[in-house]
């Protein structure tokens, strides 16, 4: 009975201690709640870069007429979101062909056109916050347009301006692809619209 006693105990010590032990392991694997989202921020390009950008869009959708409505601004970049919906127009600008020709370029070609490019992006993937640009648009706090950005590169944006009625109701907008040169002047733009 002593004898059984005694397994008893020492499988119950060993136990013991390797669920202690396993138990400080997780402890130190757990992450800290102090992180915050700019933690994950990468800031690849200069705030005067992208406020530069956008300005020119905006200023060139004013002057043309496409898109003249007050907004409200979303000051964080996405990294790469919704460059995906212009895939083709991209390629077809990065490769300098026509976008009949773009899927009839060589494969290798095609993939050095596309390295800034994931294949999915997360939408609250973050690239960097602007929220210090001077916008030459006045901002509209409580329009029913909102507006934000997405780069991959240094020589494009993307533009988009999302429209809800509600906040209860699905969303709809128009998308811009803005391209430009070592000025910051645009060379080429896309467009398309969108609803959910």
């Amino acid at each position: 009975m002593k004898s059984i006693l005694k397994v008893f105990n020492v499988t119950f010590l060993i136990i013991f201690i390797g669920i202690n032990a396993y138990s400080k392991e997780i402890t130190l694997e757990q992450p800290s709640n102090e992180t915050s989202e700019t933690d994950t921020v990468k800031k690849t390009f200069s705030a005067d870069l992208v406020c530069s950008q956008l300005n020119n869009a905006l200023q060139y959708l004013k002057d043309n007429k496409i898109f003249s409505k007050k907004f409200r601004m979303d000051y964080k970049i996405r990294s790469g979101w919704g460059y995906n919906i212009f895939l083709t127009e991209y390629l077809s600008y990065k490769l300098n062909v026509s976008e009949n020709d773009v899927w009839r370029i060589d494969n290798e070609k095609r993939s050095k056109a596309l390295i800034h490019l994931k294949e999915s992006v997360p939408y609250e993937d973050t690239l960097m916050f602007i929220d210090n640009c001077k916008i030459i648009d006045k901002t509209k706090k409580k329009s029913k347009w909102t507006i934000l950005i997405s780069k991959t590169d240094a020589e494009s944006m993307l533009v988009q301006f999302s429209y809800k009625k509600r906040p209860d109701l699905h969303g709809s907008g128009l998308m811009y692809l803005f391209f430009y040169d070592e000025h910051n002047e645009i060379v080429s733009f896309y467009k398309t619209s969108w609803i959910e």
